[in-house]
């Protein structure tokens, strides 16, 4: 290849780097494809535990706890007890990691917590269903 053909490919490549770039920032969805690194936007996964303190059919105390490793948004967690009727009551949560969590309950109700969140009384204390995601798209 001649020097005025790598010439012209590397202005391309720079010129579309440089273009695409330009129009990211924290709140942009492609920003994490482009950047991770600390200080410049999000990371594209999260880990982390969501901890629940619970009594089960109103006598038995219970600590449950629920993992999400390298993802961006995890699988649906199912608490059985919970499927047709109200057998665990989750009295606390608490939230260790980067994810932020996703409760929702039998009939589709939902409620979200984010980083930080230390022993808080849930609006859905009948919780059926889990789901540990990256905090932008809670």
């Amino acid at each position: 290849m001649t020097n005025s053909i790598k010439t012209f490919f590397a202005f391309v490549t720079i010129f579309f780097v440089i273009s695409f770039a330009a129009g990211c920032n924290e709140t942009e969805p492609l920003c994490p494809h482009i950047i991770d690194a600390p200080g410049g936007g999000y990371t594209e996964h999260c880990e982390g535990k969501l901890k629940l303190n619970g009594i089960l059919d109103g006598q038995i105390a219970r600590n449950l706890e629920f993992r999400q490793r390298g993802q961006r948004v995890g699988n649906l967690k199912k608490i059985r007890g919970n499927k047709k009727s109200n057998r665990l009551r989750v009295n606390l949560l608490s939230v260790v990691g980067t994810c932020c969590w996703k409760v929702i309950d039998r009939h589709g109700d939902s409620q979200g917590f984010e980083l930080g969140t230390s022993d808080v009384e849930p609006r859905i204390a009948h919780i059926r269903y889990i789901r540990g995601m990256r905090c932008d798209l809670i």
